[in-house]
């Protein structure tokens, strides 16, 4: 028993001294990271996620805004505060500690498409397990099983394993599967396309893998046309049959189905929610409730209530989740407008900033400034293919960003900052 008690007693002082050794690390790469900040210059602060950090190797939005606005002679520092996988909940819980600590001139966000997560619609959901894996020691001791599982090496895909459930975001071919290009699904019927995956490949998970794969890289080169949904809508309805681990898969043939009006279908695919409900993707639940608001089947009320009761969720909870995001806004814009710190909201490519117009309706305080990608990406897009401005389409819309994505976005900013006199 002392044996015990002693080495449980070593193991938590181990614990507690590496946490705090790599808090310490934490720190001193955070000023190392800041050592070019100069007060005297005029100071923006950034917030978003991960669509606003140099992502694989890709240079951010902000890193480039202040590279466009010192070569128009403009004394520009832009502080960087996006994390990936944030919210909307813990930047405005920061703004103060970040107002504080840095004095901006002015504050520029990017943010909300991660509030759609299950944890921020129904936080009482968090266990003693999810508070465990915020400590840097468990996201330390994550990346090395990344490193040392074959699996993941060989697969390539960015991912979130929870409980055995992958969520994938494919940026190259997975390796060991078909190196097959789109002329090879293009110059065969998709059935006969899945069929020879299933000659080829064995396993049941790799198949799905590779399905989801082609489903996304034929979806990327047609940039999401809705003329050209039927064959993604095969592949990625053959994958979720195979595996619905794949979660990336349901979201995107979700997508599609809501993009094709085939909203009786789409809700109909819950059952494949139903038998993934331990882990659900940012977008699953909306897209899954605007086709309840748009199909016409006599029971989706009943299919409705059944699939929320798995997720120990109301309607009203999915009804009102842009509240989530709302509120933060909200609060974020009381924050800066007490300390008279002007306010600059950008919407992500291709959405309409009325969705963030809209979060200010019937409200005393809206940001001074607001700033679409709507149109800009849109022309982009007519002149380069989806992969030349996107890793990925995490969003169905849009996804993370190469340097020449983030590259718009900073021009677009840059732009409006000089042309309304937030720079003079």
């Amino acid at each position: 028993m002392k044996k015990i008690l002693f080495w449980a007693t070593t193991f938590i002082l181990l614990i507690c001294v590496t946490e705090a050794s790599l808090f310490l690390v934490a720190k001193s790469l955070d000023l190392y990271q800041e050592s070019d900040f100069n007060p005297s210059k005029t100071k923006i602060l950034v917030l978003g996620e991960s669509t606003s950090v140099n992502y694989l190797g890709h240079t951010s939005w902000p890193t480039q805004l202040q590279e466009i606005l010192n070569n128009k002679d403009k004394e520009v520092s832009v502080i960087n505060k996006a994390k990936a996988g944030t919210n909307t909940f813990a930047l405005k819980k920061s703004l103060k500690y970040n107002l504080a600590k840095y004095d901006p001139d002015i504050v520029i966000t990017l943010i909300g498409i991660n509030d759609l997560s299950p944890y921020n619609i129904n936080p009482n959901r968090k266990s003693f397990i999810d508070s465990m894996k915020r400590l840097r020691v468990f996201k330390l001791f994550s990346e090395f099983l990344k490193v040392i599982d074959p699996f993941l090496m060989d697969y390539q895909i960015h991912y979130l394993d929870r409980e055995n459930h992958l969520l994938c975001l494919f940026h190259d071919h997975p390796k060991n599967l078909l190196s097959d290009s789109l002329r090879d699904l293009e110059e065969k019927d998709v059935n006969q396309y899945i069929n020879s995956v299933e000659d080829r490949i064995t396993e049941p998970r790799d198949q799905a893998i590779q399905l989801a794969y082609m489903a996304q890289k034929f979806a990327r080169d047609k940039m999401h046309s809705a003329s050209e949904a039927t064959i993604p809508l095969k592949l990625l309805e053959e994958s979720l049959i195979r595996s619905t681990n794949i979660n990336i898969a349901l979201d995107h043939y979700l997508y599609y189905l809501n993009q094709t009006k085939q909203y009786d279908r789409c809700l109909e695919a819950s059952k494949f929610v139903d038998t993934n409900r331990k882990v659900l993707t940012y977008f699953t639940l909306r897209r899954l409730y605007e086709c309840y608001a748009k199909s016409k089947i006599e029971n989706k009320k009943e299919i409705w209530k059944v699939l929320l009761s798995h997720f120990k969720l109301e309607y009203k909870q999915i009804k009102k989740s842009d509240e989530f995001t709302m509120n933060n806004y909200r609060k974020i814009g009381q924050i800066l407008e007490k300390s008279e710190i002007p306010f600059i909201a950008v919407q992500y490519p291709n959405l309409p900033i009325s969705q963030i117009k809209n979060y200010f309706e019937d409200s005393d305080i809206e940001p001074n400034l607001f700033i679409s990608n709507q149109r800009n990406f849109q022309e982009k897009l007519e002149e380069h293919s989806y992969d030349t401005l996107f890793t990925d389409n995490f969003a169905g819309d849009f996804g993370h960003l190469t340097t020449k994505g983030h590259r718009v976005i900073a021009m677009e900013v840059a732009r409006a900052l000089l042309n309304k006199g937030y720079l003079e």
